[in-house]
């Protein structure tokens, strides 16, 4: 497009309707614009160095729009660099007008270079980090991917106090021996941490008592207990422990009772093949429960793939939440957990509203515990329960598990919906209200819609979706 058409198509967007509009309507449009949602917990999408996004996009609409685009410093504040090393160079020149036009607006910042692997790309980045850490005061949202030999200056910097900082998430790959020591400290204003790299804190690591949320994996025991002990008021804390972790010396570990923890996440990763069960003592996560006491813990949520049905009794789950006297509302089993000890959750659970499952061993022990009565006047296990959610997320599980899932968790609702125990009908009824039900690789929900009953629930007020919250039609 030439340049005089370019003009006139600009000269006829000046004299547009939207023009009308208030600027300070305006811009709150253009804040939107470059608001994007939560892409998942914890971490926000934030705009790319792009044309085809806000607030390049915004700038080449018309003049008075570029005018107001670049007249404000909020619209410059929020950047993503999601970085390939052919663009690295490129993404130092974005960066540098980001920062210039952002002014003294608080920084909310992306920066993604694990994939920089030659020598050239590296040096790109390690200029992009020094202006970056040029406006270090003014950062509020830093997400950091890096690759190894550009994480030194940053972590210095991370040691100094920087009072806007609130939310810090660092994923750095290498060798739990090639570990380096980081002190926060001095961040009195960092609420949200996520730190999934071979990181340590320092010995003279003093606490952190603003923090509210800890996403975590570190490459030593010792590491998980410390950063409890530090963070005193954290709130939400997400474990992930390798499989190189031995669980055996939590035994020496001192109780922690641990009053402001809400949710409670514990991802301990395997190497066993999803087929063939197995079990080691040393990757018995049972013991890490044991030492610790949530009295006001909410939501428990157990993602392992370790066989713990190989050994006779395992009740480490059963054992915190009566230990904590805790009132579990949301209980979420992601692949394994011990078919008794599950059960026993549930039981020591009449809070519960919503569970998620994600085998169909699970499924099974869901269908028998939950349908479970002493006499005609007791109500169901977990009579609050309002949400089953059903996430066969990984690929393997999901090739092995079968329609008897779903046939467990129709029948589940059916019974609970009509309030009919093998056939009997009861005085009461504890309806389940919304069922999620996964859809990946193209799998329908049609075995559990199928299922005798479920149509006639859904006509009476069930909520049936997929994960993504897509309402499925009838």
């Amino acid at each position: 497009m030439t340049s005089s058409a370019t003009g006139s198509q600009s000269d006829v967007a000046d004299y547009s309707p939207i023009q009308k509009l208030p600027q300070e309507l305006l811009s709150k449009i253009f804040h939107h614009c470059v608001s994007h949602p939560i892409s998942r917990p914890g971490f926000v999408r934030l705009p790319n160095p792009s044309v085809r996004e806000a607030p390049l996009k915004l700038g080449r609409i018309s003049r008075s729009w570029r005018q107001l685009v670049l007249s404000d410093p909020l619209l410059w504040s929020r950047l993503s660099l999601v970085g390939r090393p052919r663009d690295s160079s490129l993404d130092l020149v974005a960066v540098g007008e980001w920062l210039a036009r952002s002014q003294l607006a608080p920084l909310w910042l992306a920066i993604n270079y694990a994939a920089a692997y030659n020598d050239e790309a590296v040096e790109d980045v390690n200029r992009i980090i020094t202006k970056v850490i040029s406006h270090s005061d003014r950062w509020k949202y830093l997400e950091l991917s890096l690759p190894s030999p550009c994480k030194g200056p940053i972590l210095t910097q991370l040691s100094k106090a920087l009072p806007n900082l609130e939310f810090l998430h660092i994923h750095m790959k290498g060798k739990s021996e090639d570990r380096i020591k980081v002190d926060l400290s001095n961040q009195t204003s960092l609420k949200d941490l996520t730190l999934l790299a071979p990181i340590q804190f320092s010995s003279s690591h003093s606490a952190m008592r603003n923090i509210r949320t800890l996403r975590m994996a570190f490459p030593s025991l010792d590491e998980y207990f410390l950063c409890l002990d530090l963070c005193s008021s954290v709130e939400e804390v997400q474990y992930t422990f390798n499989y190189t972790i031995d669980f055996r010396p939590s035994i020496s570990e001192p109780l922690r009772i641990l009053p402001s923890i809400i949710t409670f996440s514990l991802t301990p990763i395997t190497d066993f093949h999803m087929y063939e069960p197995g079990y080691a003592e040393s990757l018995d996560f049972g013991v890490f429960l044991d030492r610790l006491q949530l009295p006001t813990l909410r939501e428990l949520v157990i993602d392992s793939s370790l066989w713990t049905d190989c050994v006779p009794t395992w009740s480490h789950a059963s054992d915190l939440l009566k230990r904590s006297s805790a009132h579990l509302e949301i209980f979420k089993v992601r692949y394994l957990l011990h078919g008794s000890d599950f059960s026993e959750c549930l039981r020591q659970s009449p809070c519960l509203k919503t569970l998620l499952i994600g085998s169909e061993d699970i499924a099974e022990r869901m269908l028998q515990t939950l349908t479970e009565h002493l006499d005609s006047e007791k109500p169901f296990v977990c009579p609050q329960l309002q949400r089953i959610e059903l996430d066969l997320y990984n690929v393997l599980i999901f090739e092995r598990a079968d329609d008897g899932v779903y046939t467990n968790v129709a029948e589940l609702v059916v019974q609970r919906w009509h309030g009919g125990i093998n056939g009997a009908q009861l005085s009461f009824s504890s309806p389940i209200r919304s069922v999620a039900v996964c859809s990946y690789t193209g799998r329908t929900v049609e075995p559990f819609i199928d299922y005798p009953g479920i149509r006639q629930c859904i006509v009476d007020g069930l909520v049936v979706t997929s994960m993504d919250e897509e309402i499925h039609s009838l």
